[in-house]
């Protein structure tokens, strides 16, 4: 006789995505909304495939089951998506993904922030409307200029 364990896999449609994972998986942190539906403590609801349903963000779910089964947080660089993506760990109830995405929210903003070319900026600044005495500098095609008063 083998002493092969054969896993308790689960099929699950995430928003019209499916998936495969063990109840082993699903079931890591007993307090989250996954751990609960997999005792059996919550109801579930089942597609037509026999397939749990979860009417979610079936391609931001792949990144929740892939912390479940690390423990890390693992997105791409530049994502962007890390707020909804938050708004979905708090909904499955998994307190580790959401700490772990609310800390990598202000580092992937200081990351997407466009740097200010200083470079340029000092030569819009120092274009003078010799007329009007007046330094300006043009921020963008949507914002008004800014002037300055040249008393020198």
């Amino acid at each position: 006789m083998s002493d092969v364990k054969v896993a308790d896999t689960v099929r699950l449609n995430v928003g019209g995505t499916c998936f495969v994972t063990t109840r082993d998986t699903l079931c890591k942190y007993p307090a989250s909304m996954l751990g609960a539906m997999f005792r059996g403590d919550i109801p579930a609801a089942v597609d037509e495939t026999g397939a749990y349903f979860i009417d979610r963000d079936g391609a931001l779910f792949g990144y929740i089951l892939n912390f479940l089964r690390s423990s890390q947080l693992k997105v791409p660089p530049g994502f962007a998506h890390l707020e909804q993506l938050a708004v979905e760990a708090d909904f499955f109830q998994i307190e580790p993904l959401t700490a772990a995405v609310n800390q990598s929210i202000p580092s992937m903003r200081k990351k997407q922030l466009p740097q200010p070319n200083m470079r340029k900026v000092a030569a819009l600044w120092n274009h003078r409307d010799m007329q009007g005495g007046k330094s300006y500098i043009r921020l963008g095609s949507n914002t008004p200029d800014l002037f300055c008063k040249n008393n020198y």
